[in-house]
């Protein structure tokens, strides 16, 4: 009896130890793939030839900083010289809540209003093909935020007109571009609704953050404004328009999508102080300066299409 029990202990320890013997080898295994995995990992995010990275660095006295952090990745849109921003026309009380801009297209965001005017050019007065129209972008307080200048066809300005194709690129006063927009050449008279208006509007370096579409109606004009997601966001509507004959005021009214409501306007109107006309958009509140772009851009699309008049006395509009 005595020899049984002492065999089944024998058998019970020896188990024992295999079982221990297992357990260490498996763990010990499974450490050696974690730490040959982790350095295949670290040799493969380190670059060749650079040096091995010890985790982020500790100061351990005061320090100052002269740099930002920035990304690993560099930013697509490029180095950009710091634009020359002034807080000093802001009002106090919202100093605290004011944010430099780090592009062009975001001076959008402390605006509620622009003003699109353009220039008149003296060689358009003698001339048989106009210039190209350029443009100045002011906001609510009269300060310039913007120049836009066209990029097109001599051709297409002689026998196309106002409903020529067209590059616009809108530079910020760091005289870097901030936005650009492509209009193709297509006809905007309502009958002939199969290839109608289509402005694409980018940002450096290309963007896309939305376009405006001409949707077509009997009599009205419509409009379509929508993301980069090709859904609508906005519909300008405006009044009657005959495609020969240009106008000199309207009032477009801006709904959004799904709202039969009004939330804002474009206007075209006369300006004593300018003594001139000029393009005025109010823009919808708590909205992001891409949707102020989109709408800045739609402006742009209706002075060409109504309210653009040859300077030197000219009406050649073939696709208006």
């Amino acid at each position: 009896m005595s020899d049984s029990k002492s065999l089944a202990s024998v058998l019970r320890e020896a188990e024992s130890e295999n079982e221990f013997i297992t357990t260490t080898y498996l763990n010990e295994s499974n450490q050696e793939l974690t730490s040959s995995n982790n350095a295949k990992i670290v040799s493969f995010m380190q670059p060749s030839g650079s040096v091995p990275y010890k985790g982020p660095t500790v100061y351990s006295n005061e320090a100052v900083i002269t740099k930002q952090p920035s990304s690993l990745v560099s930013d697509t849109r490029g180095n950009r010289c710091p634009l020359p921003i002034s807080v000093v026309s802001h009002d106090y009380q919202q100093l605290n809540n004011y944010v430099i801009p780090y592009s062009g297209v975001q001076l959008f965001n402390d605006v509620d209003q622009i003003n699109i005017e353009q220039t008149v050019e003296i060689d358009d007065l003698s001339s048989f093909i106009e210039s190209e129209n350029r443009f100045l972008i002011k906001g609510d307080r009269g300060q310039v935020l913007f120049s836009g200048l066209e990029r097109s066809s001599a051709w297409q300005r002689l026998l196309c007109g106002s409903g020529r194709k067209f590059l616009f690129r809108i530079f910020d006063r760091s005289k870097q571009e901030a936005l650009f927009f492509t209009r193709r050449l297509a006809c905007s008279t309502p009958p002939f609704g199969v290839y109608l208006q289509r402005l694409d509007v980018f940002i450096p370096l290309c963007e896309y953050i939305g376009s405006v579409q001409q949707l077509w109606t009997p009599m009205v004009s419509s409009f379509s404004v929508r993301n980069a997601n090709h859904c609508e966001i906005f519909r300008v509507e405006g009044p009657i328009f005959c495609g020969c004959f240009k106008q000199k005021e309207a009032k477009f009214n801006v709904f959004r999508a799904g709202n039969l409501s009004s939330v804002t306007t474009i206007t075209h109107e006369w300006d004593e102080r300018l003594v001139n006309y000029n393009m005025t958009v109010n823009f919808p509140p708590r909205i992001c300066y891409n949707y102020k772009a989109l709408l800045t851009a739609c402006a742009i699309l209706l002075e060409y299409m109504y309210f653009e008049i040859s300077q030197s006395g000219r009406c050649i509009h073939c696709f208006n």
